[in-house]
C-alpha cells in the first residue's frame, strides 16, 4: 500500500498552503496560486475512502450465479441499486478530510447488462451506464465479467467469475453550482468558490467473486444465493476548481483491494424473464482526521434487476 502522502511535505504543501490561504489573510502572491501536482495517497484516506465508496456503487456483482449457458445464449437484463445518502461527516473529505464536498448528487444508479452464453459453460456479462447527465453528474462506465457455474449436488450451483470495470464520473463535487450561487456568503460559500467545478473520478478495477444458490425444491423456482467478492481498485481524482483565487488541477490517485459480499433471492416469473435482488456489503476502511485510529465506515445498498432470456 503506499504510504500516505502526509508523510511526504515536498508533495502535500502546495494543499496544505491552499487550506492556510482559505482561513487566513495571505499575499496576493499566495491568493493568486496554480496548482497541478500529482499526488499518490493512501487507500485509507478521507478522500481515497470516497472513491472506494462510489466505486463499490458500481461493483458488478452476481445476482444469483453464472449460468449454464449454450453457446449463443442470449439475455437482457435492466439493473437499479440504491446509493445512500451521506452525512455531513462522511461528506467531509477534501485537504484529507476537513472540507465538505457535494456528493450527494444520486439516490440510485442504473445500467444495462447483458449477458452472452460462451462454450466450456463459460458466460459473459457486459453492463454499461451510458453518459447521460443527471442532476450534474455525468457518468461513462463500462463493466464485464466471465463466469462459469458448477453443480456438485442437486438444486445446489456454485459458481466463480472474474470482473473488471473501465469508466468514470464527472460532476462538480468541489464547487457545486449551489456554494457558487451563493457568491461572498461565508457560510453558504465558505471556500469561495467562483465557478462550478468540472472534477472526474477514474473507476477502474478488476476482481474475482465466488459464488452459490440453492433452488428450493417445490418453491417454483424460488432460489437463495450469497457471493463473495475481493476486488483490486485502481482510483484517481481530477481536481479542476476555481476557488479563493486559486485554480486547482491537483490529481490524487490511490490505489487498494477491498472485500464484498452480498446474500439475496432469484424467483423466475416465466421460462424467460426473472427477477432477482440482493444485499450488498462492503467493510470499507477510512482515517479521518478527528480520530486517530482506522475506523470501518462500510457500504450498504440493495440491487434488483429485472432480465429477460432471448435464445
Amino acid at each position: 500500500m503506499p504510504n500516505d502522502v502526509s508523510q511526504r511535505p515536498s508533495t502535500a504543501l502546495p494543499r496544505l498552503l491552499v487550506l492556510a490561504a482559505l482561513v487566513m489573510p495571505v499575499s496576493t502572491a499566495l491568493a493568486a496560486e496554480t496548482l497541478d501536482a500529482t499526488e499518490r495517497i493512501s487507500f485509507n484516506r478521507p478522500e481515497s475512502w470516497a472513491m472506494k465508496y462510489f466505486t463499490s456503487v458500481s461493483l458488478l456483482t452476481s445476482l444469483g450465479t453464472p449460468r449454464p449457458s449454450d453457446w449463443g445464449t442470449l439475455s437482457l437484463g435492466l439493473e437499479a441499486g440504491w446509493i445512500p445518502s451521506l452525512s455531513a461527516t462522511e461528506r467531509t473529505v477534501g485537504f484529507n478530510g476537513v472540507k465538505e464536498e457535494d456528493l450527494n448528487k444520486l439516490p440510485a444508479f442504473g445500467r444495462v447488462r447483458l449477458a452472452l452464453g460462451l462454450p466450456l459453460r463459460l458466460s459473459l456479462t457486459l453492463a454499461y451506464v451510458p453518459p447521460i447527465p443527471i442532476n450534474g453528474v455525468k457518468s461513462n462506465i463500462f463493466s464485464f465479467a466471465v463466469g462459469r457455474p458448477f453443480s456438485p449436488l442437486p438444486h445446489l450451483t456454485l459458481g466463480v467469475s472474474a470482473n473488471g470495470q473501465v469508466g468514470s464520473v464527472k460532476g462538480d463535487f468541489v464547487c457545486p453550482e449551489s456554494e457558487v450561487r451563493a457568491g461572498q456568503d461565508p457560510q453558504r460559500n465558505p471556500f469561495d468558490c467562483t465557478e462550478k467545478s468540472r472534477d472526474w473520478v477514474k473507476m477502474n478495477y478488476v476482481g474475482v467473486e465466488v459464488s452459490g444458490a440453492y433452488r428450493i425444491p417445490g418453491a417454483y423456482g424460488l432460489t437463495p444465493f450469497a457471493t463473495l467478492a475481493f476486488t483490486y481498485m485502481n482510483l484517481a481524482f481530477h481536481v479542476n476548481a476555481r476557488y479563493g483565487g486559486i485554480e486547482d488541477h491537483t490529481k490524487l490517485k490511490t490505489d487498494g483491494v477491498t472485500f464484498s459480499g452480498t446474500a439475496g433471492l432469484l424467483y423466475p416469473i416465466t421460462s424467460r424473464l426473472e427477477v432477482s435482488g440482493s444485499a450488498f456489503y462492503s467493510p470499507l476502511r477510512v482515517k479521518r482526521p478527528q480520530n486517530p485510529s482506522t475506523t470501518t465506515d462500510g457500504l450498504f445498498n440493495v440491487r434488483a434487476m429485472l432480465a429477460y432470456r432471448f435464445l
